[in-house]
């Protein structure tokens, strides 16, 4: 629920980012959402255990247990509509031959393992040429 979605591989990560910019930084907020919500809940322990020592320690307090909740979910929704907008430009990721494509303005477009060595000069290690 925080982290809704990992990347199966950087040609994905890149296709999606080809595809539809706007999605890719949707994504990016989405994931900063849910990430700030596992650190509400990984936090408010200690700051419920701070209030009690200094005695400011109040039973409505405990309803910001679910803010982290809240922001999991609202960080959850925005990464779904992120993937809702390219797959409805038609993106796929085909894991074995590491090909994204998609449609845009009627013509199929695509990203590959061997675009990406080409965009950082590298081919089959991570040095460059």
């Amino acid at each position: 629920m925080f982290i809704p979605r990992v990347w199966s591989d950087e040609v994905e990560r890149i296709g999606k980012q080809r595809c539809s910019p706007r999605a890719y930084k949707l994504q990016g907020i989405g994931d900063g959402i849910g990430f700030i919500g596992l650190l509400n809940l990984l936090g408010l322990p200690f700051y419920l255990a701070y209030t009690v020592l200094t005695g400011t320690f109040r039973w409505s307090l405990l309803w910001l247990f679910m803010l982290p909740f809240v922001l999991g979910i609202i960080g959850s929704v925005i990464v779904g509509y992120s993937w809702a907008k390219v797959y409805r430009k038609g993106f796929r990721y085909d894991y074995k031959q590491r090909l994204v494509t998609w449609i845009e303005h009627g013509q199929t477009q695509s990203f590959t393992y061997a675009s990406l060595e080409g965009a950082l000069g590298t081919k089959g290690t991570d040095k460059p040429r």
